[in-house]
């Protein structure tokens, strides 16, 4: 029996039939977020910023990045466990390899996460740990991110 819903085409809230050619996935634009601000960003004439299809996936990790996992009212795939680390009694290298480690679990969930590579991690005095990474997504892109983690 022939299938009656083919994976490539679909109908939107509208009635409007699309095709997807991302690897299954349709990617939609955001709203841009000011995460030192804590705010939206607005246009000259007040109305909220939008952002296309990257840089929200890239918003999206970021804030993965800074939501607590299991604490909020996200799915339980959604958010890191970094709390776990604090007041430990670990190596600087077992934390490395920690935050490295949930830093690519909470991030892989997205469909759109190939790989994440390239950390590169810089301790300050006060026990902060600060890394950059690299976000691949299935399209080819690369994302430079960064975040800070206190384990002190």
């Amino acid at each position: 029996m022939p299938n009656l819903f083919p994976d490539s085409y679909y109908t939107d809230d509208t009635g409007s039939s699309t095709t997807n050619t991302n690897n299954g996935i349709e990617y939609k634009g955001s709203y841009k977020f000011d995460f030192n601000k804590g705010e939206f960003v607005k246009n000259p004439d007040g109305t909220v910023k939008k952002c296309d299809d990257l840089e929200a996936y890239s918003q999206w990790c970021q804030m993965a990045l800074l939501t607590d996992r299991y604490k909020y009212i996200y799915s339980n795939l959604f958010g890191q466990e970094f709390s776990d680390l604090q007041d430990r009694q670990y190596s600087r290298d077992a934390i490395e390899l920690e935050v490295k480690r949930m830093t690519v679990e909470a991030l892989m969930v997205h469909p759109r996460t190939k790989d994440v590579i390239n950390f590169t991690f810089t301790w300050q005095n006060n026990g902060e740990l600060y890394y950059e990474y690299t976000v691949v997504t299935v399209d080819g892109n690369e994302v430079g991110l960064n975040n800070s983690v206190n384990v002190g």
